[in-house]
């Protein structure tokens, strides 16, 4: 079973990635809850946190926090497995990445 820590971090991460170049689209957003749908064990209180970072832009601070303790946490293949598939979803989606984002990755 994967950590919810990981899970929850994994899900901040992406979004804070996403809002590298400064806007957060709607086509971003619904692919974005699109690829958050399907990170397993992602419970619902936690969701609230997620959606935090959805709503308002994330700081270079805060999302450099956010990849360390997202590193420091892939600690077993399937969490690795985990990570590198949301992230190959992310890149999927993305008809253009911003080089802000390209640099936040």
């Amino acid at each position: 079973m994967v950590d919810t820590e990981l899970i929850v971090t994994l899900a901040k991460t992406l979004i804070a990635v996403s809002w590298a170049d400064g806007e957060l689209t709607p086509d971003e957003i619904t692919n974005m809850k699109e690829t958050l749908g399907r990170i397993p064990d992602l419970p619902a209180r936690q969701w609230m946190a997620v959606e935090m970072y959805i709503d308002s832009p994330v700081e270079d601070a805060e999302r450099a926090r956010l990849v360390a303790e997202l590193q420091q946490l892939v600690t077993t293949p399937e969490n690795k497995a985990l990570v590198f598939q949301a992230l190959d979803d992310m890149l999927t989606w993305t008809d253009e990445m911003a080089p802000e984002e390209q640099q936040a990755l």
